[in-house]
């Protein structure tokens, strides 16, 4: 099966060399992309540095469901994989994704992500404690991240602030399984202060509920299945209950005041997610 790979990007200069390095030597990938939308740093700079790399350039934003549509209509690949921007893909991820399409009844996997957060600090315990919730939900109830693949698709909804969880519905209303694989690990980095975890965590919120509006539900709208998975990521020590008791609160506040933002599809970045170390 043909494979393609694409990153879409916004002013990701920091890392994507680092990702594309990586990406451009896996054997198991036949196309790698970049959809550069309105950079002002070097992203398309640096991503020109790769001779096997098919750079997209949207001269504007234009929200990443936009660069998602313009690189499914740039490939007619089996397989395609979204990796975001400011991640690393670990030892085989990309292997170990693609082995459940051998089963014709699977539509999408999805990546075990893990953060790069310094443990030691309080916002980093909250980076863990965030990743390991979103990993024992998704073991139950598969939930997409930060990589996923998925069999070719035409396109999502280009107003859609939660890209991941647009091509989940569009899988699930095909009659495709949806599969979460933990084996298969990407590197990210949760936000490094409350100002930015807050503003992620409302416009993720914001964009599943206007997904339910039409009619889909991502698993962590549920809030039995958010609660045990919150439990069972604790860290029990007194720093890992503070650490978790901010979390939630922050939580809490992000989703109660989330439904008052106009629309997400073109969200304001959380500049400490984007260099990992």
């Amino acid at each position: 099966m043909e494979v393609n790979i694409c990153v879409c990007a916004y002013n990701e200069a920091r890392n994507i060399g680092k990702l594309l390095s990586k990406l451009v030597k896996e054997p198991l990938l036949n196309g790698v992309f970049v959809v550069a939308s309105g950079c002002t740093d070097n992203t398309i700079e640096v991503a020109k540095q790769y001779s096997d790399v098919k750079v997209l350039v949207q001269e504007s934003r234009k929200g990443k469901a936009s660069a998602v549509n313009l690189f499914l209509k740039s490939t007619k690949s089996d397989i395609v994989i979204l990796e975001s921007g400011d991640t690393i893909p670990g030892y085989n991820c990309i292997k170990t994704i693609l082995r459940h399409f051998e089963d014709p009844n699977t539509g999408m996997v999805g990546a075990h992500s893990i953060p790069v957060n310094n443990k030691t600090t309080v916002m980093g315990k909250i980076a863990h404690f965030l990743w390991e919730c979103h990993h024992q939900l998704a073991l139950k109830h598969p939930k997409m991240g930060e990589l996923i693949a998925f069999r070719h698709i035409e396109g999502i909804d280009p107003k859609s602030a939660v890209d991941e969880a647009s091509i989940e519905q569009e899988i699930v209303r095909l009659g495709l399984r949806i599969i979460y694989e933990p084996d298969a690990i990407v590197f990210n980095k949760g936000p490094e202060t409350f100002r930015d975890f807050i503003r992620q965590r409302k416009r993720i919120y914001k964009g599943h509920l206007e997904l339910k509006k039409q009619g889909y539900e991502v698993t962590s709208m549920s809030t039995l299945n958010t609660i045990g998975a919150s439990i069972k990521s604790v860290d029990w020590r007194p720093k890992g209950v503070l650490a978790a008791s901010f979390a939630t609160l922050m939580e809490l506040y992000s989703r109660f005041t989330a439904p008052r933002l106009t629309n997400q599809t073109v969200w304001e970045i959380s500049e400490s997610t984007k260099e990992l170390l």
